[in-house]
């Protein structure tokens, strides 16, 4: 009796878990649909529009069209042995992407009463890192500068990782000028995005645990500094992968 409950409850758990794994396909499905049609609502709009601060715009919409079709199809691909695969992503290139970064941000951080600003400096090379990890990074580390830091100025700074090694890799930093982190909750957040404590509920909606998650993807550092009423900064050291010639085949 008892060995029959089991197998039957064994098979409720399952039917479970295929419908749910139904309804997220089905829910990512719908999310993939709205989003083409307001990607091709802005699309329109851009393309109609003569403004050349408006259409400075539009390779950012692609860009980030592309980074949420790849998520979705991420999401609905079934875990497979082994784990995941680096994917093939060609070089970041620094200026270009730090600047582009700002101009995504830059309105959201306006609704809050902020400027966001970037500097580059010399000396950075191009990337050889995935370049999505890197971009998510960053922009976990951004939204989440805008939405708590009650800052008036965000920066999002770039440099060479080592100045006398430009090739070694960059150096990101998100600086804010807002109301910074009492020491407790600075050293927790330290743990999580050094990858030494799991993420704990009350910073669960602040992206601290995907930061840490996607450093360590990228092989990176990242460092909290902080004071209560003196803003906060937020490092991130990037190495520079290394790229092993493909073998030929013999």
């Amino acid at each position: 009796m008892n060995a029959a409950t089991d197998d039957e409850r064994e098979e409720a758990d399952s039917q479970f878990e295929k419908d749910d794994r139904r309804e997220l396909r089905e829910a990512l499905h719908d999310i993939r649909n709205h989003l083409n049609a307001i990607l091709g609502l802005v699309s329109m709009i851009l393309l109609q529009s003569r403004d050349e601060s408006v259409l400075r715009y539009r390779p950012l919409v692609e860009e980030q069209s592309e980074q949420l079709r790849h998520l979705i199809a991420n999401m609905e691909k079934p875990n497979k042995p082994g784990g995941a695969t680096r994917p093939h992503t060609p070089p970041v290139d620094a200026p270009r992407f730090v600047p582009a970064l700002v101009d995504l941000y830059a309105p959201y951080a306006a609704e809050y009463g902020m400027r966001l600003k970037f500097r580059v400096e010399p000396g950075i090379q191009r990337l050889p890192v995935d370049g999505r990890a890197l971009h998510r990074l960053l922009s976990n580390l951004l939204v989440n500068a805008i939405k708590h830091s009650q800052a008036s100025l965000v920066v999002l700074r770039a440099g060479p990782l080592d100045p006398a090694r430009p090739q070694a890799g960059a150096r990101f930093t998100v600086v804010d000028d807002g109301v910074g982190i009492e020491a407790p909750a600075r050293q927790v957040i330290g743990r999580v995005l050094a990858g030494e404590q799991q993420i704990a509920g009350e910073y669960d909606r602040s992206g601290l645990g995907i930061v840490a998650r996607l450093a360590r993807q990228l092989g990176a550092l990242v460092e909290i500094d902080s004071e209560p009423d003196d803003g906060t900064t937020v490092t991130v050291a990037v190495p520079a992968l290394r790229i092993e010639p493909l073998q030929r085949a013999a």
